[in-house]
């Protein structure tokens, strides 16, 4: 396994569909995680470009960076590595 739970669950939702943004919270219920799990890991998927953050008012969410230039071989890892949640 190339990712632990919580990043495998995260990469899977943002990555597939790449345009959907996700609330903490709905990351968390959809994926079956503990919400103090998410902050930490979505933070370091921030850092390495993996994710972006966007904030309106004051809701928070996450999609995948899909301007980054390595985007297409990012998204074609995850699909190896992780799966894609079942639509």
């Amino acid at each position: 396994m190339l990712f632990g739970k919580t990043r495998q669950v995260v990469l899977r939702f943002l990555f597939d569909p790449p345009d959907r943004r996700f609330s903490l919270r709905e990351l968390a219920r959809r994926g079956d995680l503990s919400p103090g799990a998410l902050p930490h890991e979505l933070t370091r998927l921030n850092r390495a470009d993996l994710v972006v953050r966007s904030r309106d008012g004051n809701r928070v969410s996450w999609q995948a960076n899909q301007a980054h230039p390595a985007f297409p071989v990012r998204q074609a890892l995850v699909r190896k590595t992780c799966g894609f949640p079942a639509p």
